[in-house]
C-alpha cells in the first residue's frame, strides 16, 4: 500500500504542502512527508548519476572496440589482398598419427624465414588439432607453437580469398608481409605489455569524460578507466538501493487522501452518526457473555486450555447459527452479483507487505515458519503470515495484472477463517466469543474504475449491503463516519456498522455488584459497609472507562462494531500493480483500478448481537431470515424414539406439529392418517422429549439450558477459597 510519488513532486504537478496538511488532518507524524521528499531528491540524483555511468561505460567499451578495429582492418587496396594459389590438402584426422604426419611432411619448406606469414586458415587448422603434437613431427610441433604464441592476436591474422581450400603458411609479398608484422607487434605492444595507468587528470574528471579525452588512452588504459568506472556504478547502486528503500519505507507511512466527508478529529466519540435503525434504546437483562453459555453454545475453559487465551470450542445450537449466518450472508451477496471466493489462509511474507500496515505485523498478523515440503531435498524456511481478512488475499487476487474497462466493477464475496492476535486489545473483552483470535467471516471486496466517482458509488452499493443484512435479521444499528485520526493508511472514508447490544450496557455494573455481594460475604461486613463499597467502586469503575479504549467505551453504551466499510481509492492497488485498462496507451499515465472492503458478516460478533437482542424469558429467538437454514422443526420419529414412546407392538403415536397419527405395526410397516387429539399421556411424552435440547431442532427458539454465570450465586473457585478462609479461620 503506497501514494503515488508524482504527488510529492512539485516538477511533476505535485504539491507537498497538500500531503503534510492531509497527514496533519489525520493526525499522523508530518515530518515522514519531509523525509519522503528529501529522499526521493536524492533517489533521483543518484538514478541520473547511475545513467550516466553506464553511458560512461558503453562509451569505454565502443572505443576500445574502435581501436581493435582499427588495428585489424582490412584493407580493400589490392595491393593488400592477395590472391593465392589453392593449396588443396587432405590432412584426413589430425587427432591421428596418419594426420599429424601430412601435416609434417607439408610444413617442412614453410617457415617464416621463407616469407610465410599466417592466415585465418591456421587458425581453423589450429583448433583441428586440439593439443601440441609430439616430438616425432618436429615441424609441426613448431607450427602449433607459434600459432598458440599470439594468443588473442590469432584473430589479426589475413584472411585469404581463397575459400573452398586451405593454405597454411601462405607466401605473401613484403608489403603485405610487413603490414602483418606491424599489426601483431602493434596489439603485442597495447594488449600484453602496454602501460594502463590512467593519467590523474583523467582520474580527476572520471564523470565528465568524453570520447575525446578517450581517443588519447590506449586499450589498456581505457580498460583500466572502465574498471574503475564499474567500480563507482556499483558503489552508486548500492546508496540508490539504500535510499529508495528508506524513502518508500517512509512514503509507505504517508495515509491515503481523506474524503472531504471525514470528520477531522483524533477523538472517536466524534464518530459523526450517518443514521440509524431500529429501537437503539431497549434494554435487555443478560449480556451475549452470559447467553452464550447459558444456550450451552461455547466452552471457553476447553479452549483456553488448548489453545491458550480467548480460545474456545463453539458447540450445538451456536455452530449452526455460525453456518446460518454464513449461507445467508453469500446468497443475499451471490443474489447481487458477487462471485464467492474462498480464500487461502497462509500468505507470503513479500506478497502480506504489499496489502497490510507495517503495524499489523506487530499487532495482528501472526507468523507461520516451515520448510517447504514442495521443493524436494531443498529445506529453506520460508515465512508466511496467516491472513487477518479475507481482504487481504483476495486484494492480490489480481495482483501485476491489467483489468479491462469492460471487465469492471468486479464484486467479490470472500469466506475465510480469520487469525488475529488483538495484541493491542489486551484486557478488552476477554470473556466471550465477540474478541477472539480465530472466527470466520464472509467479506464484501470491489474493484472499480477510478474514474468519474465510481468507487464512491460502490462503496453506498456496500454499506447499504451489510445494513440490509443487519435489518434482515433485526439488529438495531447505527452507522457512524469514523474520525479521521482513527483510520488506517489505506481508507480515504470508512463507515462502520455498530449494532445495539441491549445487555451490554448494564452487564458491567451487574458484575461488579456481584463481586462487591461476594466480598461482603466473604469480609463479613454489614448492608452500609456493602453500599459505600459499591459506590467506590463504581466510581472507578466509571473514572477507568473515561480512561480505556473506544471498544470499552463503547462496551458502556452499548453500541459495538459490526461492519467496517472503507474506500482505499487506488492506495493499495498501485503497490499490487493492479492497473486500469488493457494495456498502458502511449504517452499516457498508468492508472489504477481503485479497491473497497466492507464485512458483510464476522460470525461470531453477528452471534452477539443476535443473542442479545432476541433473548426472551426461556430462551433466544431465531430471527425469520435463519430459520431455513437452521435443523427442521418438523416431527420426526425414528425407531430409538418409537421404542421409548410405544411399549406394545401396535400404537398410535400423537404429531404435535399436525393433527395426524403414525401408525406402526409388528412388520414394521408405517402410514400416517389424520386423526384427532389421542392419548394424552403419549402427548405429555412428546412434549417432554420436545423440551429436550438433545431432539429440539432450534428453528422457532434456542432454549437456556444453564443458569446464567451472572446469577450463579458462587462459582467452584470462590467457594473453594471460601471453603479454605473459612477452614483457615477455624483452625485459629
Amino acid at each position: 500500500m503506497v501514494l503515488d510519488i508524482d504527488l510529492l513532486r512539485p516538477e511533476k504537478g505535485g504539491d507537498p504542502a497538500k500531503i503534510r496538511l492531509n497527514q496533519e488532518k489525520r493526525f499522523k507524524n508530518v515530518s515522514l512527508v519531509d523525509t519522503v521528499v528529501e529522499k526521493d531528491v536524492l533517489w533521483r540524483q543518484l538514478r541520473h548519476k547511475a545513467d550516466n555511468w553506464n553511458k560512461l561505460k558503453n562509451l569505454c567499451s565502443k572505443e576500445v572496440g574502435e581501436k581493435m578495429k582499427s588495428l585489424g582492418r582490412k584493407k580493400t587496396d589490392n595491393n593488400h589482398v592477395v590472391q593465392y594459389p589453392s593449396f588443396h590438402l587432405a590432412f584426413g584426422d589430425l587427432t591421428t598419427d596418419g594426420g599429424l604426419c601430412a601435416l609434417d611432411k607439408y610444413l617442412v619448406d614453410r617457415s617464416y624465414v621463407e616469407g610465410y606469414a599466417p592466415t585465418k586458415l591456421d587458425v581453423e587448422l589450429f583448433e583441428m588439432v586440439k593439443s601440441e603434437p609430439p616430438r616425432t613431427h618436429p615441424h609441426a610441433q613448431r607450427w602449433f607453437r607459434h600459432i598458440h604464441s599470439f594468443g588473442d592476436g590469432r584473430k589479426l591474422f589475413i584472411q585469404v580469398r581463397d575459400s573452398p581450400c586451405l593454405a597454411v603458411l601462405c607466401p605473401m609479398p613484403q608489403h603485405v608481409y610487413t603490414l602483418v608484422i606491424h599489426r601483431l607487434a602493434t596489439h603485442r605492444k597495447e594488449s600484453v605489455s602496454g602501460e594502463d595507468s590512467v593519467p590523474q587528470s583523467i582520474l580527476d574528471g572520471l564523470e565528465t569524460l568524453g570520447s575525446p579525452e578517450l581517443k588519447a588512452l590506449t586499450v589498456p588504459q581505457i580498460k583500466k578507466v572502465r574498471s574503475l568506472i564499474d567500480d563507482a556504478i556499483a558503489r552508486n547502486d548500492a546508496s540508490l538501493s539504500q535510499t529508495e528503500r528508506e524513502r518508500n519505507s517512509a512514503l509507505r507511512e504517508v495515509g491515503n487522501h481523506l474524503h472531504e466527508s471525514v470528520p477531522v478529529s483524533n477523538d472517536e466519540d466524534e464518530n459523526r452518526v450517518e443514521r440509524t435503525f431500529g429501537d437503539c434504546a431497549q434494554k435487555k437483562t443478560y449480556s451475549h457473555v452470559d447467553l452464550i453459555h447459558m444456550i450451552d453454545g461455547v466452552d471457553a475453559e476447553r479452549g483456553s486450555a488448548v489453545s491458550g487465551g480467548r480460545g474456545y470450542y463453539l458447540m450445538g445450537p451456536a455452530v449452526f447459527l455460525e453456518h446460518a449466518l454464513i449461507q445467508f450472508s453469500l446468497r443475499k451477496l451471490f443474489s447481487k452479483g458477487y462471485k464467492p471466493l474462498y480464500t487461502p489462509f497462509f500468505m507470503k511474507k513479500e506478497v502480506m507487505q504489499e496489502v497490510a500496515q507495517l503495524s499489523q505485523f506487530d499487532d495482528e498478523l501472526y507468523k507461520v515458519i516451515g520448510k517447504g515440503s514442495e521443493k524436494g531435498e531443498e529445506k529453506e524456511t520460508e515465512e508466511k503470515y496467516l491472513i487477518a481478512t479475507s481482504e487481504q488475499p483476495i486484494a492480490a487476487f489480481h495482483r501485476d495484472e491489467w483489468i479491462p474497462e469492460g471487465s469492471l466493477p468486479i464484486r467479490y464475496a470472500g469466506l475465510s477463517t480469520c487469525f488475529r492476535q488483538e495484541v493491542g486489545s489486551h484486557g478488552r473483552d476477554t470473556r466471550g466469543i465477540f474478541r477472539v483470535h480465530q472466527f470466520e467471516k464472509v467479506e464484501q471486496f470491489c474493484l472499480t474504475s477510478p474514474h468519474d466517482n465510481k468507487s464512491w458509488e460502490m462503496m453506498d452499493e456496500m454499506i447499504d449491503n451489510a445494513e440490509q443484512f443487519c435489518q434482515d435479521l433485526g439488529i438495531p444499528y447505527r452507522v457512524v463516519n469514523i474520525v479521521s485520526g482513527a483510520l488506517n493508511h489505506a481508507a480515504a472514508k470508512k463507515l462502520d456498522l455498530e449494532a445495539w447490544f441491549p445487555g451490554s450496557g448494564s452487564h458491567l455494573r451487574a458484575h461488579f455488584i456481584h463481586i462487591v455481594t461476594y466480598a461482603a460475604e466473604t469480609w463479613t461486613l454489614d448492608k452500609r459497609e456493602t453500599r459505600k463499597v459499591e459506590d467506590m467502586g463504581m466510581k472507578f469503575l466509571r473514572s477507568m472507562l473515561a480512561l480505556t479504549r473506544r471498544d470499552s467505551i463503547k462496551c458502556a453504551s452499548a453500541f459495538r462494531e459490526l461492519v467496517s466499510c472503507s474506500n482505499c481509492l487506488d492506495y493499495q492497488a498501485r503497490r499490487l500493480l493492479v492497473r486500469y485498462g488493457q494495456t498502458k496507451k502511449m504517452n499516457t499515465q498508468t492508472d489504477y483500478v481503485h479497491m473497497l472492503n466492507a464485512t458483510m458478516c464476522a460470525t461470531t460478533r453477528v452471534i452477539c448481537a443476535l443473542l442479545e437482542v432476541n433473548q426472551t424469558e426461556t430462551g433466544v429467538k431465531v430471527p425469520a431470515a435463519l430459520k431455513s437454514y437452521l435443523p427442521t422443526g418438523e416431527f420426526t420419529l425414528c425407531s430409538s424414539l418409537i421404542s421409548r414412546l410405544v411399549s406394545s407392538p401396535c400404537a398410535q403415536v400423537l404429531s404435535p406439529d399436525c393433527e395426524c397419527t403414525l401408525d406402526t405395526s409388528a412388520s414394521g410397516s408405517k402410514s400416517v392418517t389424520p386423526r384427532p387429539l389421542a392419548c394424552r399421556h403419549l402427548s405429555l411424552a412428546i412434549c417432554e422429549w420436545k423440551r429436550d435440547p438433545q431432539f429440539f431442532k432450534y428453528q422457532e427458539e434456542i432454549p437456556f439450558v444453564k443458569p446464567a454465570p451472572i446469577d450463579e450465586a458462587e462459582t467452584k473457585k470462590q467457594k473453594k477459597q471460601k471453603d479454605g478462609m473459612k477452614k483457615g479461620g477455624g483452625e485459629q
